[in-house]
């Protein structure tokens, strides 16, 4: 893209503008391909990942958690995602406020 002022300085600060929204924009678009929340139910045996969507990832049990009986592992399960869901979600919003420049 041409960088050289074109000699009407509030197109010239326009164009400027321009290009630095467009460069955040990218780079908040990358930031959303790579972002995924991760949590842990309250005692850490369970960690969960998730993508921006809600979509569950990955899950990880530490051999503790396998000593709960079906009722608690299914709660830990649970809880370990919803604090996902919610840090992907802190993490959207941040990337949001960074693509409009805040």
């Amino acid at each position: 893209m041409n960088t050289l002022p074109t000699g009407d300085p509030e197109f010239d600060r326009a164009m400027a503008e321009f290009r630095a929204q467009n460069t955040r924009l990218d780079e908040a678009g990358q930031r959303f391909e790579q972002l995924r929340g991760r949590g842990k139910d309250a005692s850490g045996h369970v960690t969960a990942e998730v993508l921006p969507s809600g979509s569950l990832v990955a899950l990880t049990f530490d051999p503790r958690a396998l000593r709960l009986s079906a009722a608690d592992l299914a709660e830990a399960v649970l809880a370990a995602t919803r604090a996902a869901e919610e840090d992907a979600g802190a993490q959207a919003e941040e990337i949001v406020t960074f693509m409009h420049g805040g």
